[in-house]
């Protein structure tokens, strides 16, 4: 299904021609392409939310959110074939989407290995290198469109939401508290962005600076949630974070 989904999204994105700059829908440009990808959007997560119940193997607690990973996965196929539609690349973007699904397929499948504590620590390195590159890809991305900050700061702090959730997956917590983590995670993004879109960054700059953000916040809340946060989790994830703001700033700035 999200190779048909995405194959069908790279033919439109060559006939109907998304424009970057235009908002999705609400502009004549692409309206097609955006409605199309939007009924893409339902119809996978529906159909991975229901795989997911008839199998019943992870509890009603994942069996929730196994929606998210597949919605961002096209979502990230759509953003990506919007800015970059030419056939090569369609193409790529096709098989990396499918890739990217049968990937996050299996690592979940480790990350809840309850009976094997190696296969979980694998599936939870594993998981982690997943979403954050699914974050720089989505944050540039949506970046990358240069809208308004009415549509791109509430665009990034929905993603970045879903995204923080995601990231907090297979953390033993109550729902109700990982999903108010991610949630000030998106409005912090999205102040982020409000405040990024007065400066001159290209989309990627852009999105590398809201990818550091991400990386920051997020980690120490899982540090936060897995153990005690200490100053030296503060420290790693602070001095990686201001390191790479530094060279993303001074690349703005030049």
């Amino acid at each position: 299904m999200a190779t048909l989904v995405t194959a069908i999204l790279g033919i439109l994105a060559r006939r109907d021609g998304p424009r970057i700059g235009e908002v999705p829908v609400l502009s004549p440009y692409g309206r097609l392409y955006w409605l199309v990808a939007l009924v893409s959007l339902v119809l996978v997560g529906g159909v991975a939310q229901w795989q997911q119940r008839q199998r019943g193997e992870h509890g009603s607690d994942e069996e929730s959110v196994a929606w998210i990973a597949p919605v961002l996965t096209i979502l990230a196929a759509t953003l990506v074939l919007a800015a970059y539609a030419e056939s090569i690349r369609a193409l790529v973007v096709v098989v990396l989407g499918v890739v990217f699904l049968l990937v996050w397929h299996t690592l979940t499948h480790l990350l809840l290995a309850v009976e094997n504590v190696q296969q979980r620590s694998l599936g939870q390195v594993g998981h982690t290198l997943f979403v954050h590159l699914l974050a720089l890809i989505l944050l540039a991305m949506i970046y990358v469109q240069k809208l308004r900050s009415l549509y791109s700061a509430v665009a990034i702090l929905v993603v970045t939401s879903m995204l923080s959730f995601l990231a907090m997956q297979g953390v033993s917590h109550p729902r109700e508290r990982r999903l108010l983590y991610a949630i000030l995670t998106g409005l912090i993004l999205g102040e982020t962005t409000w405040a990024l879109n007065y400066w001159r960054a290209t989309g990627w700059l852009g999105g590398a600076v809201l990818f550091v953000c991400f990386y920051f916040i997020t980690g120490l809340i899982l540090a936060h949630l897995e153990r005690a946060l200490q100053v030296r989790d503060v420290v790693e994830y602070g001095g990686v974070a201001l390191l790479a703001f530094g060279i993303l700033t001074w690349a703005i700035l030049r």
